[in-house]
């Protein structure tokens, strides 16, 4: 991808999935989710960010200017509503033990190749971090996002 600038990841990666979104979950669902999208996607990567990259210096996101706010890129957290919208809509409802797990391990998989290849465009400088640690946090963040996401659904 040597024509896009490497800032141009960034907004292509939102554009991206909310490509996706549009095209995987019907128009009458985005209402719904998109609130589990702006708390679990664009508000939790914020603090993803805070507390890994500027509280423990894990990691730093470079070339998000003029796009940063508060030193996060606000593309990679924009990009991060319709990625839960999309990991909610599809959960799987079968009865079947292992199949939320392996939907959980697939997210969260993705998420830490996302991290990789942020990392290898040389957008992501690792301090003390690997892809590993944002798959073991992706885990409990999406499992979160789901617990939550289903209780808020038993209680309406």
């Amino acid at each position: 991808m040597g024509f896009i600038p490497r800032d141009g990841y960034y907004p292509l990666c939102a554009l991206l999935f909310w490509g996706l979104a549009s095209v995987l979950i019907p128009k009458e669902k985005w209402k719904p989710l998109f609130w589990y999208g702006l708390v679990w996607g664009f508000l939790a990567g914020y603090i993803f960010i805070w507390i890994f990259g500027f509280g423990f210096h894990l990691f730093e996101y470079k070339l998000g200017e003029p796009f940063k706010s508060f030193g996060v890129c606000v593309w990679l957290t924009f990009a991060w509503i319709p990625a839960i919208m999309i990991y909610l809509y599809d959960l799987p409802s079968s009865r079947v033990w292992y199949v939320y797990p392996m939907y959980l391990i697939v997210f969260a998989l993705a998420s830490a190749s996302l991290d990789q290849v942020f990392h290898a465009a040389g957008l992501l400088k690792y301090y003390h971090w690997n892809p590993f640690f944002r798959f073991i946090i992706a885990l409990f963040w999406f499992w979160w996002a789901k617990l939550h996401y289903t209780k808020m659904k038993e209680q309406n």
